[in-house]
């Protein structure tokens, strides 16, 4: 492994030595693929949202469509009502996910580590991180990852 992919890394982010990322991808997915993954449901967040998505943001989300899909008004009060303000002005916290999703993902990353594939580190700041989407060097979360922006994020962002 080259020094530019060590954990010590500090600069060139999700650009850093690509080239030895793209010459080396089939490799890393063939490693991958046979060590495994430890929480396959995380993988498929639109099968296993029950599991970890939190419900209170599950029935806000279903019913602001329900009535957007009946061409009535959206209430979007109950999505409102779940954004938690921070002490920054105008920032905002939220509960996404349940902790079962917090917990299998910790461990399904541990679990990615302890693999000894090397792992692609979303900038050159992040010295432990990881990309989860199917880049080389990266989980191939981008399926979960899309559903969560398209079914949860939209909304939000439309507020």
């Amino acid at each position: 492994k080259p020094a530019s992919i060590s954990n010590a890394s500090k600069s060139g982010g999700e650009f850093e030595a690509a080239d030895w990322w793209e010459e080396h991808a089939e490799t890393f997915a063939l490693a991958r693929s046979e060590w495994g993954r430890l929480h396959p449901g995380l993988y498929d967040l639109a099968a296993n949202e029950a599991d970890y998505i939190d419900p209170s943001l599950r029935a806000a989300v279903a019913a602001a469509e329900a009535a957007a899909m009946a061409g009535g008004p959206v209430d979007e009060a109950p999505l409102r009502s779940l954004l938690k303000p921070t002490v920054v002005a105008g920032v905002w916290r939220l509960q996404l996910f349940t902790p079962r999703f917090c917990a299998e993902l910790r461990e399904e990353l541990d679990h990615a580590a302890a693999s000894g594939v090397p792992i692609r580190r979303p900038n050159g700041m992040n010295r432990f991180g990881a990309i989860l989407e199917a880049v080389p060097g990266g989980l191939g979360m981008e399926g979960a990852m899309r559903h969560l922006a398209h079914r949860y994020g939209r909304p939000l962002s439309q507020m």
